[in-house]
């Protein structure tokens, strides 16, 4: 699990700042990680591993220093959750970002298709699980093949 920590400006650039695991008997669980990374400003990060149903405390440290700061890390899990805006800041396309592209892409497998008997004609895609809104219109040939896309992505 990633985490970070700010011990503050007056802690920045320093290489040997670190975090320990301790339950919540007291205990260590793991050994010390260096942060891998400091982000400027006296914020360090690492990757730390934290065990699935890990109830304690992370303790960041600099060892010139001894404890600095502490973050409770209360009752761990092995899964993570994205935000509902969570693939928006990664672009497949040009002006298409992942969750957009899985909208699309679901559509095709999943959704509701129309007009694709008529050869030459328009085909109509309807979102996955919502018939109500059109997320592709295709035109094509007499041989069935695609000329022109619309994708109609959500926002």
């Amino acid at each position: 699990m990633y985490l970070d920590c700010n011990l503050g400006a007056q802690y920045a650039g320093l290489s040997n700042v670190g975090c320990q695991l301790f339950n919540s008997s007291g205990f260590t669980v793991g050994g010390r990680v260096l942060a891998a990374v400091d982000l400027g400003s006296g914020v360090y990060g690492a990757d730390v591993p934290v065990p699935a149903g890990f109830t304690g405390t992370a303790f960041w440290d600099c060892e010139v220093s001894g404890v600095v700061a502490a973050e409770r890390i209360t009752n761990t899990t092995s899964t993570v959750k994205l935000a509902a805006d969570g693939l928006d800041d990664v672009m497949v396309e040009a002006s298409l970002n992942a969750r957009q592209a899985l909208s699309i892409t679901t559509a095709m497998v999943a959704g509701v298709l129309s007009g694709a008997g008529d050869p030459g004609g328009v085909i109509i895609v309807k979102a996955a699980g919502t018939p109500a809104t059109t997320r592709v219109t295709a035109a094509t040939t007499g041989e069935g093949n695609r000329t022109t896309m619309i994708l109609n992505p959500p926002a």
